[in-house]
């Protein structure tokens, strides 16, 4: 059971990245396709629902913007980066 769950809960938040992130939301850039950053989701996206962030930058490896928007995913690159596991990273 705990992989199912794992599983779905992971493609769930994946679904709310993509669907609930263009619905309306804090749009901090001007971008085309109607993105927008969701706070509520942040924590458990690991910071993926800074979207408008996201695609405004959309190679940088860190989408949230200061403290105001926690990123998860960008403070393990940033570890894994200082422990020498992760090159090149884009910011």
């Amino acid at each position: 059971w705990g992989g199912v769950v794992r599983i779905a809960l992971g493609h769930h938040v994946i679904w709310a990245i993509n669907s609930v992130c263009h619905l309306p939301g804090q749009r901090s850039h001007d971008t085309a396709d109607g993105s927008a950053n969701v706070a509520w989701l942040s924590l458990i996206s690991w910071g993926e629902s800074w979207h408008n962030n996201h695609h405004a930058r959309p190679t940088a490896a860190q989408f949230g913007r200061g403290l105001r928007e926690p990123d998860i995913g960008w403070w393990v690159v940033r570890l894994f980066e200082r422990c020498g596991w992760a090159q090149s990273v884009r910011r």
